[in-house]
């Protein structure tokens, strides 16, 4: 069922985190979280129809030395606001090579890549940065950190020039680790 069909909407425009609603007493502490879920799904019915990420006849692979290892070809994708994909595919079969490839980590071997209807290589980096994220599978070790240090990287693309993190960050920060109840 979608969350409007189970009268998530009544209980969300509400101030407090307990209210009757038509399905009964719900009590909901973080109410935040409720708040975020609201404006996302808002913004996944407008956007519905709209490609955010759109692919033609892209190729990609590895090409060293002159010689080209063409991985997949001739993709055409178009991924949708609100769609939720799954890539499968066994190991070697390209799943990671296209992951880097539709983030700009890695260049397509031919095709294009478009963001938004924007090609992907007219995208500045920085504008890059703060309209996609990826995590891969690859362990990354970063000792002595801590999981305030890991969420402020993530920050990065929205902080000033010299990285330093504003009031208005670290309460960014400091609430999405207690959304996941990490702190």
């Amino acid at each position: 069922k979608r969350p409007s069909e189970y009268g998530i909407n009544q209980i969300i425009n509400q101030k407090h985190g307990t209210r009757n609603t038509e399905h009964g007493t719900r009590n909901f502490s973080n109410f935040k979280l409720f708040k975020l879920f609201k404006q996302i799904f808002q913004t996944l019915q407008t956007n519905k129809r709209m490609s955010i990420l759109t692919t033609k006849n892209l190729s990609i692979g590895y090409s060293k030395k002159g010689k080209t290892d063409i991985i997949q070809s001739g993709l055409d994708l178009q991924l949708r606001a609100g769609e939720l994909v799954c890539l499968i595919g066994p190991n070697g079969s390209g799943k990671s090579t296209l992951l880097r490839t539709l983030t700009g980590l890695q260049k397509p071997l031919s095709g294009e890549t478009l963001i938004d209807g924007i090609d992907m290589n007219k995208i500045r980096q920085h504008e890059k940065a703060l309209m996609l994220a990826l995590v891969l599978t690859e362990r990354v070790d970063i000792e002595n950190t801590t999981v305030y240090n890991l969420v402020a990287l993530g920050r990065h693309p929205h902080s000033n020039w010299w990285g330093n993190v504003t009031d208005e960050e670290d309460g960014i920060i400091r609430e999405a680790i207690e959304m996941v109840h990490m702190d």
